[in-house]
This record gives C-alpha cells, structure tokens and sequence, in this order.
C-alpha cells in the first residue's frame, strides 16, 4: 500500500518536472524567437531608411 502512494507521488512529482522543463523550452523558444524577430526589424529599419 506505501509503495503505491510513494509511486503515484513520484509520478506526479516527474510529471510536474516534465511540464516545468517544457515550458522553459517554451520560454526559450519564445525569447529566441523574440531576438530573430528584433534583428530582423532593424534589418528592414536600416533598408527602409
């Protein structure tokens, strides 16, 4: 009986580790993402002017 909840913790516990790191690689993804995006503006802002 112990050692169903022990497992059914540590599941739940990989589990939230497992979303927690998904969305860091989001995160991540997101920034990048953000910083291709700004070089690319002052790309165009440098061509248009």
């Amino acid at each position: 009986m112990q050692k169903a909840v022990l497992l059914a913790n540590l599941s739940h516990k990989s589990i939230l580790v497992m979303k927690t790191l998904v969305a860091i690689q989001l995160i991540h993804l997101a920034v990048k993402a953000a910083e291709h995006l700004v070089s690319v503006m002052h790309s165009i802002g440098h061509l248009i002017s």
